[in-house]
């Protein structure tokens, strides 16, 4: 006699998938660099978004926002973000409406680093982020509810990480940055400093592209 496997139940159509997570946070974010939100708000506004059950719990999360000067652009419309880059003398800095189709490497010689993975769309196999400076700084920035592993090399230095806790289900982002001189910082969206690096995320954002070189 053989036995029927007992089918696996759908989750109801009411409750948010993960993109629909995501399109949200997308939205808040974009709403955050117009000004229409503050950063002291949007821990609170991300909390809401992983803990909505239904639709309507999502879609009351942004329900306040005026209509956004410019909407999330789909999977499709986004910038394929550059594998690699190597800088002798300058500062690098990478952000905006990005795809990850792989690893992300950046070399600096002489040069602060920042790389903004806040607005990106990761594959649910994570990606890694390396990072290497002789004489600069690297500051990288990823969403928030992602799990972050870093690993962090600094013969001279600083060392700041800043994370809000991981969500259940969310992409690992790896960081590994190798210093001789400069400090480093990993910090989720909501936890970026008021100061120098909150008006370079704004920048990055307001931009539109993948890449800001000078600022």
């Amino acid at each position: 006699m053989s036995i029927e496997p007992t089918p696996r139940p759908q989750p109801p159509a009411d409750v948010p998938s993960d993109e629909d997570r995501r399109a949200v946070v997308a939205t808040i974010q974009q709403a955050l660099a117009d000004d229409q939100v503050s950063f002291d708000e949007i821990d609170e506004r991300f909390r809401r978004v992983f803990a909505a059950r239904t639709q309507a719990e999502l879609r009351a999360v942004v329900a306040d926002l005026p209509e956004l000067r410019r909407s999330p652009p789909p999977p499709d419309a986004r910038h394929l973000a550059a594998r690699s880059s190597f800088k002798l003398l300058g500062d690098t800095k990478v952000g905006g409406w990005l795809t990850l189709d792989g690893d992300l490497t950046a070399i600096n010689v002489i040069g602060d680093t920042v790389i903004d993975l806040s607005s990106a769309a990761i594959p649910d196999r994570g990606v890694t982020v390396a990072a290497w400076s002789l004489i600069g700084d690297v500051k990288v920035i990823v969403p928030d509810g992602v799990r972050v592993q870093s690993q962090v090399i600094s013969l001279i230095g600083d060392r700041t990480e800043r994370l809000t806790p991981p969500q259940p289900g969310a992409p690992t982002v790896r960081v590994r940055v190798q210093l001789a001189v400069g400090d480093s910082g990993v910090y989720s969206l909501s936890e970026v400093p008021i100061g120098r690096l909150r008006r370079l995320w704004t920048a990055l954002r307001r931009s539109g592209d993948d890449q800001v070189e000078d600022l």
